[in-house]
């Protein structure tokens, strides 16, 4: 990783630039979709869960959306293979 990343800081003047930034993007709840093979399109709520006696971890789920069918879908998908 540190070779790929020297490499890149001599290649790119923007790289080089960016890179002591670290700049991260924070976490963001949004719609993930997935092409399963056999149950088709898939959409699930991607959600990160912070518990309050440990504030320094994080739960990262995908959850079903009210009146979509994609989990009960990938359920039976599950059982049929």
């Amino acid at each position: 990783m540190i070779e790929l990343v020297e490499m890149l800081r001599q290649e790119s003047e923007d790289f080089d630039r960016w890179w002591p930034e670290h700049d991260v993007s924070g976490f963001e709840t949004r719609l993930r979709r997935f092409n399963h093979p056999t149950a088709g399109v898939l959409t699930f709520q991607y959600q990160q869960l912070t518990p309050a006696e440990w504030p320094s971890l994080r739960v990262v789920a995908q959850l079903s959306i009210p009146g979509d069918d994609s989990a009960e879908r990938l359920a039976v998908r599950h059982y049929l293979v």
